[in-house]
């Protein structure tokens, strides 16, 4: 992501600090995106061509199971409920796959990305972009805490000066007192 490499005037802060603290006080509940977000690391591990294939050898090891499980009556009187449970799961995964290709077509659309778009790419590039949110809004934090800091050591100085300059007045004014009566 390029919003992190465009810098302010300001030291030590960028685009991506700039955003979140706009993000901030727009409204607070902005800066909380990421936490709903938190399950998109483990979706990008996660890639749709790998869970296909998955799904494929599964499917083939449950229909050699199937054949081969007629060869022996004992074998096929254990395996046949769990063979049926296991081709009907296997049906709802392939339906759920499906719901998820129609998703990720809407996104491709969104996105005006190409067919070969991947979803973890962008899961990955979400991911990055969550992180960098949250470092911004956590140094934002730190620099508004410095800030106010530095204003405080400001005030204390400031008061200190100006007691500094009353007590040398009245040492003054006492002085020239004494040395009238002199």
């Amino acid at each position: 992501l390029k919003l992190a490499d465009i810098k302010a005037n300001k030291p030590g802060m960028n685009l991506m600090h700039f955003v979140a603290m706009e993000a901030g006080k727009k409204d607070k509940n902005l800066l909380s995106f990421p936490d709903k977000l938190k399950h998109i690391g483990e979706a990008a591990r996660l890639s749709e061509d790998v869970l296909t294939e998955e799904l494929n050898k599964l499917e083939e090891r449950l229909d050699s199971l199937q054949t081969n499980m007629h060869e022996d009556p004992e074998l096929e009187a254990q395996i046949t409920s769990f063979l049926q449970t296991a081709k009907k799961e296997l049906k709802v995964i392939w339906e759920k796959m499906k719901s998820f290709q129609k998703l990720r077509n809407t996104l491709v659309e969104y996105f005006c990305e190409d067919e070969k778009f991947k979803v973890e790419e962008y899961c990955i590039v979400l991911k990055s972009f969550c992180e960098k949110f949250q470092t911004a809004i956590q140094e934002n934090t730190n620099r508004e805490i410095a800030e106010l800091r530095r204003q405080q050591r400001e005030k204390k100085n400031a008061e200190k000066r100006h007691s500094i300059a009353i007590c040398s007045t009245i040492e003054n004014e006492l002085s020239e007192d004494e040395l009238e009566r002199a």
